[in-house]
């Protein structure tokens, strides 16, 4: 069987993981109040109003920036509109036409992948003082090679349908964010090795936040899945007995899609008893390293929404000279890939999880906020197939580099 689509390509990143502030909630919520808001990946735009930003992977001195890159925001204010660029030789890249507002990254590379929503600020860009907002973007690479990323978003990805549905998302104050150190984003297991978090999808403009059905979560370490879980409606999954080391997250199913890295620690706690609630510690990529982990409550990511309506039309107009869009007759094979009867979806919602190994380096998720509104765009079958595409098609042999954070 053969389709025709415009191939939405995919850039892959290393990005700033933000913290929620001092609470251990993590279920899903109105829109919270000004010092309440949950992670979210966010970046303010520079003096000249450009957004710039850093792809990589590893953590600390040993974060590689990664050269070629493809990187591509899709407004969710209008998606026909993507914003695409590649990165340098150390792993930087800038969009000079950014616009304040909700968006949809992807990254793409040879390496990894990374996808989630981002929120652009203004206001000239961050105050070097503060740490927030952050001034440059930092995506943070999950190790997945564009077969094992196929096969996610083949096993997971929603079936697109002739409806569409239109939602309007929310920015919060560039105040409700809390950021307490200058390190490198990294996750604290509990004493026993579990590691717990939360997906949800943006807030909308009425302040809600939709809850998620059959969202599968598969954690990788040097392309090898070494754990698979579900949400709970809420976007809670719970993975247990991990080592420390890399990892890359990748969370698809039929209300969105989103990836990253992050580097899991050992806890420092000698008991889990003296944890409380909050299983998990991480803290936001915003400079060189500490040796220190920070503790916060639970990791909460924004993943990106997937609203089944078609944009393909879109993207074959808006034909961008990085090769970001581009127009490709797809052969899509129907029989089952190798190794795909491992990812068959699961029914089932809540809890879950399996054992992994260990591993070394980190990486980082992002974290967000901002000012007003978006308007939901990224398509089930032009986002998560066509980004099926890519993967399939992708030809970069660009080697990593090694750049370090300003």
């Amino acid at each position: 069987m053969r389709f025709r689509i415009p191939i939405l390509a995919i850039g892959a990143g290393v990005t700033a993981l933000l913290v929620m502030l001092n609470s251990s909630a993590a279920a899903v919520e109105p829109l919270p109040s000004p010092g309440q808001f949950p992670a979210q990946h966010w970046v303010a735009l520079d003096a000249q109003g450009a957004l710039t930003g850093w792809v990589a992977m590893g953590d600390g001195d040993e974060s590689l920036g990664v050269a070629d890159t493809q990187v591509i925001l899709v407004p969710l204010a209008d998606p026909e509109k993507r914003l695409c660029t590649r990165t340098d030789a150390q792993g930087k890249f800038r969009i000079a036409d950014a616009r304040v507002g909700v968006y949809g990254l992807v990254a793409y590379g040879k390496q990894g992948l990374a996808s989630y929503t981002v929120h652009v600020l203004g206001g000239g860009g961050a105050d070097p003082a503060t740490l927030f907002p952050q001034s440059e973007l930092r995506i943070s690479m999950a190790a997945a090679d564009r077969d094992l990323s196929k096969r996610m978003v083949r096993s997971y990805g929603p079936v697109a349908t002739g409806s569409q549905r239109m939602q309007r998302y929310s920015l919060a104050s560039a105040t409700s964010a809390v950021t307490d150190v200058r390190t490198g984003c990294r996750v604290e297991l509990s004493a026993n090795g579990d590691l717990e978090g939360q997906l949800r999808l943006p807030a909308t403009m009425a302040g809600d936040v939709e809850a998620l059905d059959s969202l599968n979560v598969i954690l990788v370490q040097a392309n090898q899945i070494v754990a698979r879980t579900t949400v709970d409606r809420e976007g809670r999954f719970h993975v247990v007995n991990l080592k420390p080391g890399a990892y890359g997250l990748i969370a698809s199913g039929a209300a969105g899609f989103g990836s990253f890295g992050f580097d899991a620690v050992a806890s420092t706690q000698r008991s889990a008893e003296n944890r409380g609630a909050s299983q998990i510690k991480l803290v936001a990529m915003q400079g060189p390293l500490v040796p220190s982990v920070i503790g916060c409550p639970p990791m909460i990511c924004e993943i990106c929404p997937t609203p089944v309506i078609t944009i393909v039309e879109s993207c074959i107009e808006h034909v961008d000279t990085c090769g970001c869009c581009v127009e490709e007759e797809i052969l899509v094979e129907e029989e089952v890939l190798a190794g795909e009867e491992e990812l068959s979806p699961v029914a089932s919602l809540g809890g879950g999880g399996f054992t992994s190994g260990g591993g070394g380096g980190g990486g980082g998720s992002g974290g967000g906020l901002g000012g007003l509104s978006g308007l939901a765009g990224l398509s089930g079958l032009a986002g998560l197939a066509g980004l099926a595409a890519v993967l399939a098609s992708d030809d970069d042999h660009s080697p990593a580099s090694r750049a370090y954070p300003h």
